[in-house]
């Protein structure tokens, strides 16, 4: 379970935003629309997996713990598009039909799943935050070899 919910919900909120200035960049490339669309899905990827080791690193969990802090970054990310970023995609049209084009883009679900991957292949390599932790110190008594 999440046991700082300020620090999920924060991590989730820098997602939305590394995903909202990331997207902007990628829209104003010179690059093919399905060019566009792999790099958005790949950026979920691997920004949600910096993101969840950051927060695996000072709370150990499972898979368990990723789905639910997954779904908190939904619940977070959804929230922040229904307030900013419908705005700039309805351009013009009203809110429903903004919402319609928003949510009907099949690299936005793409993401989002791959968001989740991210979150768990996170949780998953820090057995709980044992890879964060630094390797103990060698043993500085010297072993005879008579035993």
């Amino acid at each position: 379970m999440i046991k700082n919910w300020k620090f999920a919900i924060g991590l989730g909120a820098g997602f939305w935003v590394i995903m909202f200035i990331g997207v902007s960049a990628i829209m104003v490339a010179l690059l093919s629309e399905i060019w566009q669309k792999i790099l958005e899905i790949i950026l979920a990827g691997v920004a949600a997996f910096i993101l969840a080791r950051l927060y695996f690193k000072k709370q150990p969990g499972e898979v368990k713990d990723a789905l639910v802090l997954g779904i908190a970054w939904f619940i977070v990310g959804t929230i922040l598009d229904l307030l900013i970023t419908i705005q700039y995609v309805k351009a013009g049209a009203n809110y429903f039909a903004g919402l319609k084009t928003f949510y009907g883009m099949w690299n936005l679900w793409v993401g989002f799943v791959l968001m989740f991957v991210g979150i768990i292949i996170a949780a998953k390599t820090t057995h709980g935050g044992e890879l964060m932790k630094p390797p103990p110190p060698p043993s500085s008594t010297p072993t005879s070899p008579m035993g």
